[in-house]
């Protein structure tokens, strides 16, 4: 009962900042053309992640800044496990796009619509902070650094796969079975390495430059086209 409430709660510390970002970008839009703005998606992400950090100071345990990071396991990055981390993702993130392939999986819309945005800075500069710093920021502090450590006492292999799942469902721009599964599995070697290391900063880390990866094929394809 206990995993359900937890689960349940993180799902609505993930959706209010979503919530408010979504009506602060509806006043905006008449003022700044965002209403059918590709770019929408991103903004929106960066002005939840905002949102996100006093909810999370919130709701995570500790009268100090200090016990709060040490609840999370936020420490530092060593340099030498970093470049590994950096090269598994790298290798997962070229297996997951070939097997994309080899499966004709489904191009999504979302990702589509993004390409229309290379090119333009303020779109591309706007684009890397959501996808490469707000989101796994925002994801990896809520699923693999509150959710994971309020079920610690759980299998930790199950904690994993319900962090998982759960990263994989919140992709709701999302509209193909396959991509879920991508998703979730990302989110198992996410949360092996929060499992592994101990340190939620390298399950950041690793995230951040899987979305790299994925930001960089977008800016190339359209050049690739040409």
């Amino acid at each position: 009962m206990n995993a359900l409430f937890y689960v349940f709660l993180s799902f609505l510390i993930y959706i209010a900042p979503s919530l408010i970002s979504e009506v602060v970008i509806r006043c905006l839009s008449s003022e700044f053309s965002l209403k059918n703005s590709d770019l929408r998606p991103f903004i929106s992400v960066s002005l939840s992640a905002v949102f996100f950090i006093p909810l999370l100071i919130m709701v995570t345990p500790g009268d100090e800044k200090s016990k709060k990071i040490d609840f999370l396991n936020l420490g530092k990055i060593n340099s030498r496990i970093s470049m590994k981390i950096l090269l598994i993702t790298l290798c997962l993130w070229t297996l997951s796009k070939y097997a994309g392939e080899f499966l004709n999986a489904k191009n999504e819309a979302a990702m589509l619509n993004a390409t229309t945005l290379a090119g333009n800075t303020i779109s591309m500069v706007t684009m890397f902070f959501a996808v490469c710093i707000a989101a796994p920021l925002f994801e990896e502090c809520l699923f693999r650094g509150w959710l994971f450590k309020k079920l610690i006492y759980l299998n930790q292999h199950i904690n994993v796969i319900i962090s998982s799942a759960i990263f994989s469902l919140i992709h709701a721009q999302y509209e193909h079975i396959s991509t879920f599964i991508s998703i979730f599995l990302v989110g198992l070697f996410l949360g092996y390495i929060r499992l592994l290391s101990g340190n939620l900063s390298y399950s950041i880390l690793a995230h951040g430059l899987y979305n790299f990866y994925s930001f960089c094929a977008i800016c190339i394809t359209p050049f690739l086209r040409v």
